[in-house]
């Protein structure tokens, strides 16, 4: 996903679980948002299994990656 820079990305991780990826470079907040070693696009990664657990927070996470994308 991109704004003017690229600022989250979705993919598959399993068969039964994707992967959202944020590029933030502040912390996250969120202990779902696992820190990644530095040298990647995305500094945190949130897998995900069902749709409910996309919630209020989660939105919020990648809303700020999003306005601090530009």
């Amino acid at each position: 996903l991109r704004r003017k820079k690229q600022f989250a990305m979705l993919g598959p991780k399993t068969k039964d679980r994707f992967e959202l990826g944020l590029n933030l470079k502040e912390d996250a907040g969120d202990p779902r948002a696992v820190r990644q070693a530095p040298g990647g696009m995305c500094q945190y990664v949130v897998a995900l299994k069902r749709a409910e657990e996309l919630d209020d927070a989660l939105i919020a996470l990648v809303r700020r990656a999003y306005d601090a994308a530009g």
